[in-house]
């Protein structure tokens, strides 16, 4: 005979954060405290346009809410967040700059 247990688990859900931070000013929705949860999903789009500083200040609002686990998908918004954006940039910089170093050596 299989017995099952259920785990009763609650999400909480919110996407385009886009540098909020909580304050008393704010008329959004999603206020302090917020409600504990199990889990936390971020839906991309952390932050308006990244940025070490506006990164640094999406963690600490998503470190003010309880929750047990934190998963954060990047959206497009997030493409710093991305190792292969990256290399991109590096590899388009390289070309770049022997391009303009050609004519000179």
């Amino acid at each position: 005979m299989s017995s099952t247990t259920k785990i009763p688990t609650t999400f909480l859900i919110i996407s385009d954060t886009h540098n909020f931070t909580f304050n008393k000013s704010n008329r959004s929705p999603l206020q302090l405290p917020t409600p504990q949860t199990d889990v936390l999903l971020h839906c991309g789009d952390l932050t308006e346009v990244g940025g070490l500083s506006n990164f640094k200040n999406a963690l600490e609002m998503l470190a003010s809410i309880p929750a047990e686990l934190k998963l954060v998908i990047a959206g497009n918004k997030d493409l710093q967040l991305d190792k292969a954006h990256w290399d991109g940039l590096i590899a388009k910089s390289k070309e770049i700059h022997s391009t303009m170093i050609e004519p000179w050596t």
